[in-house]
């Protein structure tokens, strides 16, 4: 499997994997450095979330897949290099936020505000619809300009 062939495939693949390393390294790190949890009992927690909420990890993998689909259709395009540079500049947006997501709600949780902290995290993938519209809008400008070339 490589881009060329198989350009839908291929960034869904890396959109669930980055997915995973994003949520996953975010959460624990949260629990580290403002829960006090130690690392084994933060990324069992983490994974015991993921696993045991199968609507919520879906709705947090939706952005991961709408940036998926936006540099799968410029790398259709022959845009390559373009869609790679889009997929990583999505997704180290998508990790940004997702950071200070976790770390907000970690920060709630503290101050026993569970129900804002469940909420930080869950409607963080709303938070993204902004940034995806701005990466949709430099897909449809790069693939304008090269129908232009």
């Amino acid at each position: 499997m490589n881009i060329e062939n198989s350009p839908y495939i291929f960034y869904q693949v890396l959109a669930i994997v980055a997915f995973l390393v994003v949520d996953s390294s975010s959460g624990i790190i949260a629990s580290i450095s403002i829960g006090g949890d130690t690392l084994s009992s933060a990324a069992k927690d983490q994974i015991y979330y993921t696993a045991t909420q199968p609507a919520g990890s879906a709705f947090l993998l939706l952005p991961y897949l709408t940036l998926s689909w936006i540099s799968a259709s410029l790398a259709r395009k022959k845009l390559f290099e373009s869609s790679k540079f889009i997929f990583f500049l999505g997704v180290m947006i998508i990790w940004t936020m997702t950071a200070l997501g976790y770390r907000s709600a970690e920060l709630l949780m503290q101050d026993g505000y569970y129900t804002a902290a469940i909420f930080e995290v869950a409607f963080l993938p709303l938070e993204f619809i902004p940034w995806l519209l701005v990466l949709l809008f430099i897909r449809y400008m790069l693939v304008r300009k090269s129908k232009e070339t």
